[in-house]
């Protein structure tokens, strides 16, 4: 018998000893925390969203000025857009969705002063949490990655 025939069609994964179950159960858990991380930056991107809604709705009522009206509304495609990518690319989708919030918010500082001391709080909530989904997202790559070495996710 050939060596060729009996090597055809045979591949063999990474050992199933009591270690690699052990590990797999560990990845598990660790995949479940951040997926819940994840999550929370994705809700902050979707508040962030709702609340320049708010915001431009509030504005196009007390003002009739359509090149503010139009960079509203261009702002909050863009957020869209962003909170839309992190359900097939999470970490480009998080960091399009942050970097646009820090690009805005120097740029309302330029304007006025006084808009980092408007809705501190609320504003240090968001990057917050668009950080630790970051965080996560990469995170959760890496142990989706590792589970699918051990054949769990494909």
């Amino acid at each position: 018998m050939s060596d060729e025939i009996l090597d055809e069609g045979i591949k063999f994964g990474p050992s199933k000893d009591l270690n690699s179950a052990r590990e797999i159960v560990k990845l598990r858990v660790k995949l479940e925390e951040e997926t819940k991380a994840f999550f929370h930056g994705q809700i902050a991107l979707w508040a962030l969203v709702a609340l320049q809604l708010i915001g431009t709705a509030i504005q196009m009522v007390q003002y009739e000025d359509s090149l503010v009206n139009t960079v509203n509304v261009a702002t909050i495609g863009l957020y869209c857009l962003a909170a839309i990518i992190t359900y097939k690319k999470p970490t480009i989708g998080l960091a399009l969705g942050l970097s646009l919030l820090i690009l805005l918010q120097l740029i309302g500082i330029l304007d006025d002063p006084w808009n980092v001391i408007r809705g501190l709080l609320v504003k240090i909530i968001i990057i917050y949490y668009l950080i630790v989904g970051l965080s996560a997202a990469r995170k959760l790559e890496n142990t989706k990655n590792m589970l699918s070495y051990y054949g769990i996710l494909d």
